[in-house]
């Protein structure tokens, strides 16, 4: 490939970005880094203590699986359905 003046330009713009986008890179990752093990410890609960939102979620669970059992095998009537 030939080098223009467009393409040489472009690569002194490239290799002169690099050295902030790595930098930006670095900051960008410990920011998400740090703010996601953040977020992680104000989400612990203490043990023993569901939320209301544990209980109903527990709640809509056992009922979907209630239903489901039941439903399982109601359309067999004889050995050889």
């Amino acid at each position: 490939m030939r080098r223009t003046s467009r393409t040489k330009a472009l690569g002194r713009f490239t290799t002169g970005l690099t050295t902030l986008s790595r930098m930006t890179l670095s900051v960008i990752v410990v920011v998400a880094t740090v703010s996601a093990i953040s977020a992680a410890e104000k989400a612990k609960t203490p043990e023993g203590r569901p939320r209301a939102g544990d209980r109903m979620v527990a709640e809509y669970f056992r009922n979907e699986t209630r239903k489901l059992a039941d439903a399982c095998l109601s359309g067999i009537e004889t050995l050889d359905d």
